[in-house]
């Protein structure tokens, strides 16, 4: 097989050397990347020119030496979005001089730069060496090569039914518009025409000569495709816990077997799923370091002052190894794991309600916080849930970052006791707020007599403020107990035309409850033989409810949640 050596070529030496002229074949498959792909490398682009690194390792290019230049068997997708970019930020710095309201802020020195910056990215990247055909071609047997010849060499887009040409605009006009945008900038300085054009320059330095490849040429199309087939390893990219594995082993070669070890313990204990043990060293990175989001996690560690050496690389598999079984724990609610038992019956309720608690607990065990303390913590985390996420329904990944925050000052020692900790949380906490919605709180959506109704959120809840009314013996957990054999279910009390003109109310809290799955329930039953059902439930506030038998209205349901209101302070 005639191959030569492979070669880290830049953007810039890929596109303008050697006469460089590409063809990709009919047999490869349409142009496909969508925004999600072009994001990244966009924030891989920025990056760069913020840090103001050296490179960037931008994949492998395999082509084959071809009678009229090289075909591309691998890489053509970011070889086309390249050249898609290239184009983009030509047509933004044509737009300064076409454009009088913009060349007119320019002196001649100025408008001739900018000229000539359109002229270099035509003649160098993206016309070939004959300056007349286009530096890359897609099949002729296509009408999508016309398209993407003229969307190259001369910015017109234009709409499409045909998906490729969708994409092709798409990543043209997706590029356009966030170069556009990084040059009008400078952190919140809006900049003049020329200062504009210089951000411009530095932008196209930086893409066509830190951007690099390792290019790998054959001699037959034959030879590349068993490149491709090696180098993609039938078609499964590295996952994200493979790119941690090789950097954090990386560091400790002259330890291998320790460093092998202790990474398969980690591993074996998340059984040996790749995506789990992403989300496992994101949790422990998030209160170590900061919180990052996982397809990130890789290159943020790859680039972290915390992760530098051989001695940092050992530290963080040490405790990784250390902390596995907890967090496991944690995320599958395996109450055998915590010694004591409140505090495993919150983690069994936590671990089917709140998927972003993980970086708190570990922070905990990390200094070396006892049991009866993280049950404490925990408890305040619930409550936290209940009212921002449950109540007032704010977004998630916002109570993340503040859950992320609390753990950080666990680790640093700026919240030292639980008492520090539970008072930032409670900083967080929504409860006034919460109080004040509950009697207002409607559920969306409700569908008579199905299983489907169950919402882990609104059972939860529930849960906790019936546990709580005088004479009460059924615990909080007892009543919620997840998806794990729960023995109660939850149920609406009157339907819409029992309440009749008071019907809007019958999707407001006060209008559910709990009930044993052991007693029969059908919405559609009259209102005295539901009562006479609750009266036959061990729940307190069921039988209370049961003890009205004349009506069931708007002035019950909200005299109801009012009580459920004052609990709340009883529990939080």
């Amino acid at each position: 097989m005639a191959i030569a050596n492979p070669e880290t070529k830049s953007i810039h030496s890929l596109l303008s050397e050697n006469e460089a002229r590409y063809h990709v074949p009919a047999y490869q498959r349409e142009y496909s990347w969508q925004n999600i792909q072009l994001e990244d490398l966009w924030d891989d682009l920025e990056e760069v020119l913020k840090d103001d690194s050296d490179e960037h390792f931008f994949g492998q290019i395999v082509t084959n030496t071809s009678e009229n230049g090289y075909e591309v068997i691998d890489g053509q997708q970011r070889l086309i979005t390249s050249t898609l970019l290239l184009a983009s930020i030509r047509n933004v710095a044509n737009h300064f001089i076409s454009d009088e309201k913009y060349s007119s802020q320019l002196s001649d020195d100025e408008k001739y730069n900018a000229r000539r910056r359109v002229d270099d990215i035509q003649e160098n990247y993206l016309l070939a060496s004959d300056l007349t055909t286009p530096i890359l071609t897609l099949p002729s047997e296509n009408d999508v090569a016309s398209f993407f010849t003229t969307l190259l060499l001369k910015g017109n887009t234009s709409d499409s039914s045909n998906q490729t040409e969708k994409n092709l605009n798409n990543a043209f006009l997706y590029f356009q518009k966030h170069v556009k945008e990084y040059i009008s900038k400078d952190g919140v300085t809006n900049l003049g025409v020329p200062e504009q054009l210089k951000r411009l320059e530095h932008l196209v330095q930086v893409f066509t000569k830190r951007f690099k490849v390792i290019l790998i040429n054959t001699a037959s199309t034959k030879d590349g495709f068993v490149i491709f087939e090696t180098l993609n390893a039938r078609g499964k990219s590295l996952e994200e816990a493979d790119l941690l594995k090789n950097l954090l082993l990386g560091f400790l070669a002259d330890d291998a077997d320790n460093a092998n070890k202790k990474w398969e313990k980690v591993f074996n204990t998340l059984d040996r799923k790749s995506n789990d043990t992403s989300r496992y060293i994101r949790s422990y990175w998030a209160f170590n370091s900061g919180l990052v989001n996982q397809d990130k996690l890789f290159r943020t560690m790859r680039k972290s002052k915390n992760l530098q050496n051989s001695a940092d690389a050992r530290r963080i598999l040490d405790e990784l190894a250390k902390y596995v079984d907890i967090y496991q724990g944690l995320v599958k609610g395996l109450k055998s794991y915590f010694k004591d038992q409140e505090l495993a019956n919150l983690v069994d309720t936590a671990s089917l309600l709140v998927k972003t608690f993980h970086p708190i607990i570990l922070a905990l065990y990390d200094r070396a916080f006892k049991e009866a303390d993280i049950r404490k913590v925990l408890h305040k985390i619930l409550s936290v849930y209940a009212t921002n996420i449950f109540i007032l329904g704010e977004v998630a990944n916002d109570l993340e970052k503040d859950l992320v925050h609390v753990a950080r000052n666990i680790k640093t020692g700026i919240a030292t006791t639980v008492e520090d900790i539970t008072t930032e949380l409670g900083e967080i906490e929504k409860k006034e707020r919460a109080q004040l919605t509950l009697p207002f709180w409607n559920r969306d959506k409700w569908t008579i007599n199905q299983s489907r109704n169950t919402k882990q959120g609104h059972v939860f809840l529930l849960a906790e403020l019936l546990s709580v009314e005088d004479g009460e013996t059924i615990s909080s957990y007892d009543l919620f107990k997840g998806n794990k054999n729960p023995k109660y279910r939850l149920i609406r009390i009157a339907n819409d035309e029992q309440l009749g003109n008071d019907r809007d109310f019958v999707n407001r809290f006060g209008n559910f409850t709990l009930l044993e799955k052991s007693l029969t329930w059908d919405e559609e039953w009259p209102l005295q033989l539901k009562f006479k059902k609750l009266s036959q439930s061990k729940i307190v506030n069921n039988k209370l409810i049961s003890q009205v038998i004349t009506e069931w209205s708007a002035n019950q349901i909200e005299k109801r949640t009012a009580k459920f209101v004052g609990n709340m302070n009883a529990i939080w």
